[in-house]
């Protein structure tokens, strides 16, 4: 199973994670950046890869918690909602729009 949040450090009260969330393939190309990294030195080479290649989205946030439950609930509800949020949107779907002083446009036009 593909690693979806990986724990990064933690103290008494909070929590620093990196999610990883998988791109749909129509969005890979805005995701792409050959000069990204992991911030987990311990992402293999093809996941590293997957990050510079727009295959995975990688998103590092500090959580805090009172307990280790409520750190684990709260990092598996966030990824859950990072991944619907890449899976819906296609963040180049406007690319290209432009604004003019008659209104918005798509591109072409």
């Amino acid at each position: 199973m593909a690693k979806r949040v990986i724990v990064l450090a933690a103290d008494a009260r909070s929590v620093v994670a990196a999610f990883w969330a998988v791109v749909p393939a129509e969005s890979r190309a805005y995701y792409a950046n050959p000069a990204a990294t992991s911030a987990w030195p311990g992402a293999s080479a093809a996941e590293a890869q997957a990050i510079r290649d727009g295959v995975l989205y990688e998103r590092v946030e500090r959580h805090l918690a009172d307990t280790k439950e409520d750190a684990r609930r709260a990092l598996e509800a966030r990824w859950a909602e990072i991944q619907a949020d890449v899976s819906a949107t296609d963040p180049s779907a406007n690319q290209g729009r432009y604004w003019d002083a008659s209104g918005w446009h798509a591109p072409g036009t």
